[in-house]
């Protein structure tokens, strides 16, 4: 059994089988109560351990290659000991160099070792394992679409920020002989993500966490400027054989001239940081308004990568795709690189972004050690928690000890109803406009919910959308997204072909069928799109609970589509406990609470 570990940005835990099968998987954050938890994974990892503690390898989803004052830096913060870099304070952990000539001094052996000691001392079930596998980020990403590929020939495409030095790569996985094969590996001087990103700080959104303001932003954008606009990168960023090029100054100890002769004039303007190249182009005359330079990425980064992609076909001549990396958390760019005449299908790992990095390195290690890895390899996303998980872990036995636990809280003010999930009462509820709660089954794996802790609305209202959006405080222009019987998918949607694969996850958007958006206005973009969560009663990535709810709906209003978001406050995560979703229905964020075993609503 493996234990498969990511420490850093979203860092999270997992538990697979020596054939490559998940058991489970957790996202720190979940646990821990802080978006994006960037760290070592320590309330994943033990409550993993409770669960399986016959682990025999441990495996880092990443080289982790950072300074050694950045590793200490992170233990101490994890022992409750904040530090920085001027004020560094020292763990009480004997085996830490101190000396202060150290600290800045790269050491990969250092880092390895001691952040892989300071976990296995953690727990008494790690500490006999002092051989640990580290994997490259990007072959972890690689190796999360491993079994996407599902025994055949595909292009393995990994985008992001930045991870080991690296921004991404392209690589091959050969099914004869069940291997891969590196085709290009990029910088991360070259990252186009790291140019998303400053665009995101541009606009005084978050880095690394508010990307996908962009990408909605950009559907805003003013018609009339398009073809402009769509040049206003063109001079910074460039392909060549299939390699992105971004035109700056890329030695760190020459930046800092750059930019003071920069600032003096004497300098042009395409001699640039990233961050430069962003400030530049939202500088430029051509952009008069927010939607403006947010378009202009976004068109940018969808040719360029378009372009990567018709490059490496070609030279190949393999025509599925698989991709992960945080850049393909843009739904749109999947849309466009699905849309391509070259490409016969696309996957995208559900838990795209570094989350994903923890499963990833275990697969990768597994098909280099001859494992072939299949799409059984995971059935859904679904792995998380369980249900009765979500009562413990909020310190309740079970449904029966409800009412007793909100007695304090609630007085007479609200009742609890014992009984079973009745899907038809939940759509009941969804139609007469009522903000629905759903709490069920195993939390998923990744940034999307799909279904098991999501906030379910009639797509019907456009006007519901305001009202949720100032409930949970969320940015007015994200779009909402919809989940579908996955029988009249086609009913509502264009897409190129019959295979859903693609649409279970809420991992890309597509077309709304223009007969249909005013029908279900709520999940229809401004562009017409939406990003659609297509729902089976079995198979692959199915949800019966949720499905029965949609198929209720369907009966009741004629319309097999719900309005599916996540049950979240903005900027907090995903809820996990029972308590939380009681928190939220307490606080008016829904109108109604569902879960497998009880209920509330208003007769």
């Amino acid at each position: 059994m493996f234990l498969g570990i990511h420490i850093g940005h979203d860092a999270s835990a997992c538990i697979v089988e020596h054939d490559g099968r998940v058991l489970m998987a957790i996202g720190e954050e979940r646990l821990s109560r802080v978006k994006n938890h960037s760290g070592i994974p320590l309330k994943s990892i033990e409550f993993l351990l409770h669960r399986f503690p016959e682990v025999k390898q441990i495996v880092y989803g990443s080289d982790v290659s950072m300074p050694k004052f950045q590793v200490l830096q992170m233990v101490a913060s994890e022992m409750g000991n904040p530090s920085n870099r001027r004020g560094l304070a020292l763990p009480p952990f004997p085996s830490f160099e101190n000396s202060n000539s150290q600290w800045n001094k790269v050491d990969r052996g250092f880092e390895r070792l001691k952040l892989h000691e300071f976990v296995i001392q953690k727990f008494d079930g790690l500490r006999e394992l002092r051989n640990p596998i580290f994997v490259r980020h990007h072959d972890s990403h690689v190796g999360s679409s491993l079994p996407m590929a599902n025994g055949q020939d595909t292009l393995l495409v990994s985008l992001d920020g930045a991870g080991d030095g690296e921004s991404g790569t392209i690589q091959i996985y050969k099914s004869a002989k069940n291997e891969v094969h590196s085709l290009l590996r990029i910088s991360d001087l070259d990252s186009l993500g790291l140019l998303y990103s400053a665009v995101t700080k541009t606009y005084n959104f978050r880095p690394m966490h508010h990307e996908g303001k962009i990408t909605g932003l950009a559907a805003l954008v003013d018609e009339s400027t398009i073809a402009e606009l769509g040049e206003l990168f063109s001079r910074y960023v460039t392909v060549k054989a299939g390699r992105p090029l971004l035109s700056y100054t890329k030695s760190r100890s020459l930046r800092l001239i750059v930019r003071l002769l920069h600032e003096k004039g004497l300098l042009s303007s395409s001699a640039a940081s990233i961050e430069e190249i962003a400030e530049i182009c939202a500088r430029s005359e051509m952009v008069k308004s927010y939607p403006d330079l947010a378009f202009a990425v976004q068109n940018s980064l969808e040719n360029i990568v378009t372009e990567m992609i018709r490059y490496w076909i070609q030279c190949t001549g393999v025509r599925k795709i698989a991709l992960t990396g945080g850049v393909f958390s843009n739904v749109k760019l999947n849309q466009k690189i699905l849309e391509l005449p070259e490409v016969e299908k696309v996957s995208v790992f559900p838990n795209m972004g570094d989350g994903g990095l923890s499963l990833g390195g275990v697969w990768s290690h597994q098909q280099k050690m001859g494992v072939r890895l299949l799409q059984d390899s995971f059935d859904d996303m679904y792995l998380g928690p369980s249900y009765k998980d979500r009562f413990s872990l909020a310190g309740i036995a079970g449904v029966e000890e409800l009412p007793e636990s909100l007695r304090s809280r609630l007085g007479v003010k609200l009742s609890i109803h014992k009984t079973p999930l009745n899907p038809r009462v939940v759509a009941e509820q969804i139609a007469q406009q009522k903000v629905v709660g759903l709490i069920i089954g195993r939390m998923e794996f990744g940034p999307r919910a799909l279904g098991n802790t999501s906030i379910l609305i009639d797509p019907r209202q456009k006007s519901l959308v305001d009202i949720v959006n100032k409930r949970l405080k969320r940015t007015e222009f994200m779009p909402f997204a919809p989940m579908v019987k996955e029988d009249c998918f086609h009913d509502y949607f264009k897409v190129n072909d019959n295979d859903l694969d693609s649409y279970r996850y809420m991992t890309m958007t597509c077309n709304v069928r223009p007969e249909k958006a005013s029908i279900i206005p709520a999940v229809t973009h401004v562009d017409g799109t939406a990003r659609p969560q297509a729902v089976s009663r079995s198979g692959t990535g199915a949800n019966e609970l949720v499905y029965e709810i949609l198929d209720c709906f369907h009966q009741i209003t004629g319309i097999p589509v719900i309005v599916n978001t996540s049950f979240n406050i903005h900027e907090e995560p995903i809820i996990l406990d029972i308590n939380k979703s009681i928190d939220a229905l307490i606080d008016g964020a829904i109108d109604s609470l569902f879960g497998e075993d009880f209920c509330y609503f208003e007769e």
